[in-house]
């Protein structure tokens, strides 16, 4: 989706910023971020499979706190791409939208980084099938994670630089409309 640039053209006829423009935004994300929510479930579900195995630890409790915070992340953070989509003015809140996006990438590379690939070598040493699928498990995890991040990252930055670009057009216009106004009225 997010690497194909048919998917980033603005359907004719509809304006930027709009309803009708948000709502092709939240058609575009709409999988992505299905995707994204999923492989966080997946995600709680490994630690919570841990913890019932082994017991509650560290590890556990990062991967489940970790995924919960991280789906409502991705789902603000999507929210807030339709949002300026539609044309809502810019908040102080957003940029914490913009901050809490790297909470689903933190955990993404913990997953790939420390959960996959250090558990890769970790298992290497003295090879055993459970652990090393579960590390090659993460590693797959980790990635896609991560890749549908970057897909709803991208999609953000296409919308704030399409509306970015259109509201001082619009200013503009509105500017020329009063400004004519006031001329007919002299």
């Amino acid at each position: 989706m997010a690497g194909d640039k048919e998917a980033f053209n603005v359907p004719d006829g509809v304006s930027v910023p709009s309803m009708d423009f948000a709502k092709h935004v939240a058609e575009m994300t709409r999988h992505t971020a299905r995707l994204a929510l999923a492989s966080l479930g997946v995600v709680f579900a490994l630690g919570l499979v841990e913890a019932l195995s082994v017991g509650l630890s560290v590890h556990c409790i990062v991967l489940m706190t970790g995924a919960i915070l991280s789906a409502a992340a991705v789902w603000v953070y999507n929210f807030t791409a339709v949002m300026f989509a539609a044309g809502s003015r810019r908040r102080q809140f957003y940029v914490l939208t913009t901050l809490g996006v790297l909470l689903p990438y933190l955990l993404g590379f913990y997953v790939l980084g420390y959960r996959g690939f250090w558990g890769l070598i970790e298992t290497s040493r003295n090879f055993e099938a459970g652990p090393a699928g579960v590390a090659m498990g993460s590693v797959l995890l980790g990635f896609f994670l991560l890749s549908q991040l970057r897909q709803l990252v991208e999609v953000r930055q296409w919308v704030d630089e399409l509306v970015t670009s259109a509201v001082p057009a619009q200013l503009a216009g509105e500017v020329q409309r009063k400004s004519r106004r006031k001329r007919k009225r002299r």
